[in-house]
């Protein structure tokens, strides 16, 4: 009997001896990761970006989701990530995204929150817009110059020639004004204005008159009311922005 308990006894031991290592579970395309999907590399899914969104499109059209642009496929079915709104703009003036007033008809865009810069001009010709460039950021407000840039082309009509267009450059000198008053031009400021309308052409770059330097960066205006010195021309104009 006591050899029958010592045979047992050592077939058990070679049973445990002889089973080999728990091994992962494989698949054609690679192991299972911890999701339950696999990869053919056997790495594990990268998480970055956002996903292809399942929805139902038109083919082509962009649209946005959170504050992603996204386009839709030509299946109709889904759509590819095109960009991410919250990646542009500033601290200031984020950028968001925005299904109106697109550049070129676009369907969906990223669109600041506020407009870097917009004018109003009210003589000696009335138009207003979007189409300017905002003074420089800087993080010595106190040098350098404050220029803001304004080029205005009007919709083709019968009345308005291809060539009629609308330019205007007022520069500061930062370092001998102060934003929040009234201010005469001086040694370093220059306010530039060239139209063309019907082929007749006005440049002034002399003036009388004030010029409202309101605010400075980010959030900035100047109002312009000027007398051109050599002739008659009243530029009268507002231009603000947010950058």
């Amino acid at each position: 009997m006591r050899g029958s308990k010592m045979a047992s006894w050592c077939l058990c031991v070679l049973a445990i001896g002889c089973q080999g290592p728990v091994t992962a579970p494989n698949t054609a395309d690679g192991p299972v990761v911890p999701d339950g999907s696999t990869t053919r590399d056997g790495a594990q899914p990268s998480s970055d970006g956002p996903t292809p969104a399942q929805v139902t499109c038109n083919p082509g059209e962009l649209t946005c989701s959170g504050n992603h642009v996204w386009a839709c496929t030509l299946s109709g079915r889904d759509a590819a990530h095109l960009e991410d709104c919250g990646a542009g703009g500033t601290l200031t003036n984020p950028s968001t995204c925005t299904t109106a007033g697109c550049a070129g008809g676009a369907s969906a865009c990223c669109v600041r929150q506020q407009a870097p810069c917009e004018y109003a001009v009210t003589s000696p010709v009335s138009v207003s817009g979007a189409g300017c460039f905002p003074p420089a950021a800087t993080l010595a407000p106190a040098c350098g110059t404050f220029t803001v840039t304004m080029v205005y082309t009007p919709a083709p009509a019968p009345n308005i020639c291809t060539t009629d267009v609308v330019e205007t450059v007022v520069t500061l000198n930062r370092s001998t004004h102060t934003p929040g008053s009234a201010i005469v031009l001086g040694a370093g400021d220059s306010v530039i204005y060239i139209s063309n309308n019907n082929g007749v052409g006005t440049v002034c770059s002399s003036w009388s008159g004030t010029i409202n330097w309101v605010s400075d960066l980010p959030s900035w205006r100047v109002d312009v009311d000027l007398t051109c010195t050599t002739g008659s021309l009243h530029f009268v104009s507002s231009f603000h922005g947010r950058l």
